[in-house]
């Protein structure tokens, strides 16, 4: 394609641009640069004056104010430095349709000639010139975007089918050749679990399980025990958080849990989360149902600021978190009483002595006529004596009435409802597909649905569409619930008669979670303890016929 016949040398810059660091280790540079010479080349009064170079930069995320190269050539445009801006096609400007045309004229009006070794010289002498610049970076960005939703979907589909997608590995990870190999004969990678680091993940899981620890206690624990992170260096609370919501830990691999949101990545929604499709076993280092449970224990923590849902471990009390007074109602929290006296030999001692406290009396909130104060021996002895006699009580009942109910309930009633739900959405989505492919035969008058009607049709079809997922969900969820009460049931009937002895091991923190799987409040008065238990026990137990609230002797 000629250039010009004009004889005045003219001086020209190129500007070669690639958009991922991929396409940098592709050579696709060293292509664009060398295309543009040999155009150069064919041209006999053109002179290469300057190469600009932008690598890994988005011409479609990145507007041109955010482009420093880009920045760089317009400011030496306007200093005289050259004649004619080449690039190997148009686009290497940028892909944005609402901005790009307007960037290339802006060249043009500074006396500036504009050209493509591919698409020839870019022209704004009339109207026609300036609708075909604006359609050819409208397609341009069109093109950008489609690619950008076919690597989005590429990565989606990947990870459904439990592909690892490359990358990092997470910390509890590590690479190891996967005995693939790609078309261009490199061998692919694959995780494997990294057995030092596993245990690692198993400490973190088990603080917040046993113990109740937040991750800053873990981070804490883990910076003590001069354990090291992934980087060798000190934990924060950070990596920690990352490691506590991830599912690869449960064997799935996942995509899209943080989002781009102007310049800042955000964290998305769990439920908006593509997982695959099943757990990948070699890659399980938490148990799913453990791994849940964390999630759980997190959610309540971060749902439920200033409620007593999750016991506070930090105090020496066993009760704090599910103590009030029976009186007024008020939480019961923990307060100190310092002791001290002189030994013989002449050194000084103190004594630390916790115990409950009524907060609504104390700082006069309400008219408790109860205690201020509460012996934390009196209090635990009275809740232990109660709570043994109630264990005891259920080692005599057969869970497996209640496991069967639930069962047929299951495969009776919910499932096979959820199966024909989800049956006639898939009749809908093809029907909603049928209908959107008259659409643009409605508009050319070549469809038997006019355009009104079509558009009707359609959004009742979304409409209903919509409800059924949602009907689909809360079926969703009520199953999830009933296995859950299932598996309850059946831990209930395996641990009911080593509950006790089990306990009776465990440390103050220990005691605290494991009684935060069964306890809702625990009322404590002058006339006795009362213990109420959790929503989804006390529902079990009230089916089986167990009264879900027991009362103890006086505190």
């Amino acid at each position: 394609m000629a250039a010009t016949k004009d004889k005045k040398e003219k001086r020209v810059a190129c500007l070669y641009r690639v958009s991922t660091k991929g396409q940098v280790d592709k050579n696709d540079i060293p292509l664009q640069k060398n295309t543009c010479r040999e155009f150069i080349a064919n041209q006999p009064n053109w002179r290469l004056v300057k190469e600009y170079y932008e690598k890994g930069v988005s011409g479609y995320r990145l507007s041109a104010d955010e482009r420093d190269v880009l920045q760089q050539v317009k400011e030496d445009a306007l200093n005289g430095l050259f004649d004619v801006l080449l690039v190997f096609m148009f686009d290497r400007l940028g892909r944005r349709d609402d901005e790009t045309p307007f960037i290339v004229e802006w060249f043009v009006k500074q006396g500036i000639e504009v050209w493509s070794t591919q698409e020839g010289q870019q022209r704004f002498d009339d109207h026609i010139d300036k609708l075909m610049n604006y359609l050819r970076f409208w397609q341009s960005s069109g093109e950008s975007y489609k690619t950008s939703v076919r690597v989005d979907n590429s990565h989606q589909q990947m990870v459904k089918r439990g592909l690892y997608r490359g990358g990092s590995p997470p910390y509890g990870y590590k690479l190891i050749n996967s005995g693939i190999v790609n078309k261009k004969g490199k061998e692919l990678k694959t995780l494997a679990i990294d057995e030092e680091q596993s245990k690692v993940i198993h400490t973190i899981f088990n603080l917040v399980l046993t113990k109740g620890y937040g991750a800053n206690r873990i981070t804490k624990y883990l910076n003590k025990h001069n354990i090291p992170a992934k980087n060798g260096g000190k934990w924060n609370t950070g990596s920690v958080n990352y490691i506590l919501r991830n599912p690869i830990y449960k064997g799935y691999i996942s995509y899209g849990k943080n989002r781009l949101d102007g310049d800042s990545v955000k964290r998305t929604k769990k439920e908006d989360w593509i997982l695959s499709e099943k757990p990948i076993e070699e890659l399980i280092i938490i148990p799913e149902e453990q791994w849940d449970m964390v999630q759980n224990i997190r959610a309540k923590r971060d749902n439920n600021k200033g409620k007593n849902t999750i016991p506070n471990t930090k105090s020496p009390l066993l009760l704090t978190g599910y103590a009030y007074c029976g009186h007024c109602g008020s939480p019961l929290t923990t307060t100190y009483n310092y002791r001290k006296w002189t030994n013989v030999d002449g050194t000084e001692r103190v004594k630390i002595i916790a115990k409950y406290r009524c907060s609504g009396k104390a700082l006069n909130k309400t008219d408790c006529d109860g205690q201020t104060i509460y012996a934390q021996k009196k209090v635990e002895d009275s809740f232990h004596k109660t709570l043994k006699f109630f264990i005891n009580n259920l080692q005599q009942i057969d869970f497996e009435e209640e496991i069967i109910k639930r069962k047929q309930e299951l495969d009776q009633g919910n499932v096979k409802t959820l199966k024909k739900l989800q049956k006639q959405n898939e009749e809908n989505y093809q029907e909603l597909s049928a209908l959107n492919a008259e659409v643009a035969k409605s508009i050319m008058g070549k469809s038997s649905f006019k355009p009104e009607l079509l558009s009707q049709l359609i959004e009742q079809k979304e409409e209903e569409i919509q409800n059924i997922n949602k009907q689909i969900q809360n079926l969703e969820k009520k199953i999830h619930d009933t296995n859950q009460h299932i598996n309850s049931l059946k831990k209930l009937r395996e641990f009911i008669p080593v509950w006790w002895d089990i306990y009776n091991k465990l440390t103050v923190e220990e005691k605290k979670m494991m009684l935060s799987y069964m306890l809702d409040r625990v009322n404590i008065s002058r006339d006795g303890i009362e213990i109420k238990f959790d929503v989804w026990i006390g529902q079990l137990l009230n089916k089986i016929g167990v009264y879900p609230q027991i009362k103890g002797e006086s505190a």
